[in-house]
């Protein structure tokens, strides 16, 4: 790709791979773990900053999941999940969830002390009023789930210690 020559071009010593990954697809994120698995014993780093959002109406992906869960949160999940052996192989792994403030909008409410809740039963409605990330509860639902996740990891990982951001 031309991202990966420019790097190339930049740093003419440092090696640079290019791999298909369709967060809308649950066997994409498979196939793409498993392709990496086979030919890397650790992970040092995974940076989980895909996204979409402000889509104008409800979709769901071939999976049968409505698409902006899918893609923000759910994609991300599986990835870090089938890369848990990998990462745990590595001598000093992070994990880097890249969320959004629309996360804190009303339904997805996540305060100090409380259980993290989130409304997914109407995170998907008024589809129409999604001009921006703001305006979408589906969006700020799963970014929302992305804190939840981000939080549990880091309790599952060692807490305050782990390298879970």
């Amino acid at each position: 790709t031309d991202a990966a020559g420019r790097i190339r071009a930049q740093l003419p010593f440092s090696t640079v791979e290019v791999e298909v990954l369709d967060l809308a697809s649950l066997e994409s994120v498979r196939k793409f773990a498993a392709a990496f698995l086979a030919r890397h014993g650790t992970l040092d780093a995974l940076i989980n900053n895909a996204g979409v959002s402000a889509i104008p109406e409800r979709r769901e992906t071939a999976d049968g999941i409505e698409q902006i869960l899918q893609v923000n949160f759910l994609g991300h999940f599986l990835l870090t999940s089938l890369l848990m052996p990998a990462l745990r192989a590595a001598a000093a792994p992070r994990v880097i969830n890249v969320s959004s403030r629309a996360s804190f909008l009303p339904n997805a409410k996540l305060t100090q002390g409380e259980t993290p809740q989130l409304d997914l039963q109407h995170a998907g409605a008024a589809y129409g009023a999604c001009q921006t990330p703001v305006d979408c509860p589906a969006y700020s639902a799963s970014k929302m789930a992305q804190l939840i996740f981000t939080r549990e990891l880091q309790r599952r990982l060692g807490g305050e210690s782990s390298r879970v951001l």
